[in-house]
């Protein structure tokens, strides 16, 4: 299993925020962190157009559009080298950590 943290950062305040966390297992699920997303809105985050609602629990079997442009592929060995340092698009403010992998074989 890998799990993700999804960060968002509010230059004004200069603060991160966890907005969520995309676990892979069978599926993909995304969730957002409701201890920091309240505060993130109030700062200027809008919830992702694939997440509108905050309080729910999304899951798939492919990975979502707002990841796939973040992340490399998953299965990639490399992976949690790359995104230990972050993943990121040049045009927003999120990025994402890979920080935990507990895979059973």
């Amino acid at each position: 299993m890998k799990i993700f943290e999804v960060v968002w950062t509010d230059y004004k305040q200069k603060k991160n925020y966890i907005i969520g966390r995309l676990v892979h297992d069978e599926h993909y699920q995304f969730r957002y962190n409701q201890n920091q997303i309240y505060d993130a809105i109030k700062n200027g985050f809008r919830p992702f157009v694939e997440f509108p609602n905050i309080d729910l629990t999304y899951v798939s079997k492919e990975i979502f559009k707002t990841f796939a442009i973040r992340i490399p592929s998953i299965n990639r060995d490399e992976i949690d080298n790359y995104l230990g340092n972050g993943a990121e698009l040049a045009t927003d403010r999120i990025k994402i950590y890979c920080r935990t992998d507990v895979s059973e074989k």
